[in-house]
């Protein structure tokens, strides 16, 4: 059931950007810089999945080891979160808890 519901996510999003976007100007994601802070189960196939599509991806993980494989893909691992929010027009955060949010919010570099 995990594998089918990832795999659900990723035919899905590419859909979904173009859904929200009929009857506005086209817009692609090509264009736009997006950040994945958080990557696991659900970070990581959100961020692999915007890959696909084309989109510019900046990813962070508390672990950065998480990074390599989306790295290898096309991402940009930054260091530090700060870094991946920083020139995104879209920030998509999955932390797994509201404390881990919270700590990403409310400092500087996220650590």
């Amino acid at each position: 059931m995990r594998a089918v519901g990832y795999a659900l996510i990723l035919q899905w999003i590419p859909q979904m950007l173009t859904d929200c976007t009929e009857g506005l100007p086209v817009m692609s994601t090509k264009s736009i810089p997006v950040a994945v802070i958080g990557l696991g189960a659900m970070g990581a196939a959100l961020a692999a999945a915007l890959l696909h599509s084309g989109a510019e991806v900046r990813v962070w993980n508390r672990t950065a080891e998480k990074s390599r494989a989306l790295h290898d893909q096309g991402a940009i691992a930054c260091a530090i979160a700060e870094d991946a929010s920083s020139g995104s027009e879209i920030v998509i955060v999955c932390v797994s808890t509201y404390p881990a949010w919270r700590s990403l919010v409310m400092s500087s570099n996220g650590q």
